[in-house]
This record gives C-alpha cells, structure tokens and sequence, in this order.
C-alpha cells in the first residue's frame, strides 16, 4: 500500500490500514499528535478505527509546548 505522509510516498506493509497501525509502523509516538486524513481530522479516540487506504494523504503533526 502506498501512503503519502507528510508529503512524502511511503511504501506501508498490507494490514497497515488504521490510523493508529499506520502511527506504529512509521514509528510516530509522541504524547499528542494531530492526525488528518485526506484532509479530516481523525480524533485521537479513533486512531485504531480510522481507515487509511492507498493513495491517501496523511499529515502528522506533534504539538510542543514550553516556554
């Protein structure tokens, strides 16, 4: 399956077909993510129901806070 993530073409293994699998195979863990899909926004409660197909847009974005 190939995924665009963060603008770049990414080849992911079949079976990487949630949000959430997706995060773990590209080895995303930070605390707070925001995810969009095609455009939408996925609510982090959802991660692991939220599809993603082939030749979908993912944008990931990790918030940083400090002072």
């Amino acid at each position: 399956m190939k995924v665009k993530v963060n603008g770049e073409l990414r080849e992911l293994p079949d079976g990487t077909a949630t949000v959430r699998a997706l995060l773990d195979e590209v080895r995303y863990s930070f605390p707070l993510l925001i995810v969009r899909v095609n455009g939408s926004l996925v609510e982090r409660g959802a991660y692991s129901r939220a599809p993603v197909s082939d030749g979908d847009e993912v944008e990931v974005y990790h918030l940083v806070s400090g002072g």
